[in-house]
């Protein structure tokens, strides 16, 4: 219902008739509050975890070139790159390549829990001031909002890094490597978060760092919002692009959320003249 002193249309659209009584500043905030959502028009926004919320890319580097180390393999941070976004069984495919078929799947999961430890001992230091800078204003502003929050991340570790940063509570879900069997870009983590919700796919925006991310949040039916060098491969993929997640605002939310122009097609006539 809506405060007293409005009409609601047809349509469902509020108004405030002339003669309205008892109309405060009160009950405009409150019916603020109630519809601030559709300002950007979203019921959900989905963070990616490494590179987006908080920097352990570095962390993942070093643990993966500390296991490469170990077992006499090539590895550098261009390969690296292409292990972004990706679950940790299928980058352990990528670092072994043709080796891969030599390999028991059982030795496979014990070589992939060694980089798990390197890999848990480094980001064992972080803190809650590593949160990436900008990012707690986004999501205050988002539960303001009425948005609902959720972190897909291809990490077994996602949970254990929000503990450490101490943002667990802020998200409504978690979907984690340990929740879903096929990695981005398959859409699979982000349509399960937006089951999760309650939130129509089509109302979700996905903020992510990898382009494999950035596809599976397309597959997904959603919006996709990159985090990168404003030009580059990001851009061929994502609805927008910005450097950092603390650039985003609630004003670029709703530009990804607006429904793309109609496009018309001009077509100039001349007056057909009839022979006599």
């Amino acid at each position: 219902m809506p405060p007293e002193g409005l009409k609601v249309k047809s349509g469902g659209e509020l108004c405030l008739p002339i003669a309205a009584r008892r109309w405060t500043w009160r009950s405009f905030e409150a019916l603020a509050r109630k519809t601030r959502g559709s300002i950007i028009a979203a019921d959900a926004v989905l963070f990616d975890l490494d590179g987006v919320l908080v920097d352990t890319a570095e962390m993942h580097y070093q643990s993966w070139k500390q296991l490469a180390d170990e077992l006499g393999l090539r590895f550098s941070r261009e390969i690296n790159e292409g292990f972004r976004g990706v679950g940790r069984m299928e980058c352990l495919e990528k670092l072994l390549g043709p080796h891969r078929l030599d390999i028991a799947l059982a030795e496979k999961q014990v070589i992939a829990e060694r980089k798990n430890a390197h890999y848990g001992a480094l980001i064992a230091r972080l803190k809650p001031a590593d949160l990436a800078p900008g990012a707690t204003l986004l999501l205050q502003q988002l539960r303001q909002a009425g948005v609902a929050l959720a972190v897909v991340s291809a990490s077994k570790n996602a949970r254990r890094v929000l503990d450490l940063l101490e943002i667990t509570s802020w998200f409504d879900t978690v979907v984690d490597g340990h929740a879903v069997t096929r990695s981005k870009p398959d859409p699979q983590a982000f349509a399960m978060a937006a089951d999760r919700l309650g939130a129509s796919p089509a109302r979700c925006v996905v903020i992510e760092d990898a382009d494999a991310g950035l596809r599976g949040a397309h597959a997904a039916g959603m919006k996709a919002i990159g985090i990168g060098p404003v030009v580059g491969p990001l851009a061929y993929v994502a609805d927008a692009v910005v450097p950092a997640v603390g650039d985003i605002s609630l004003e670029l939310l709703a530009r990804v959320m607006a429904p793309a122009p109609r496009q018309m097609l001009a077509f100039e006539t001349t007056p057909m003249r009839l022979s006599a």
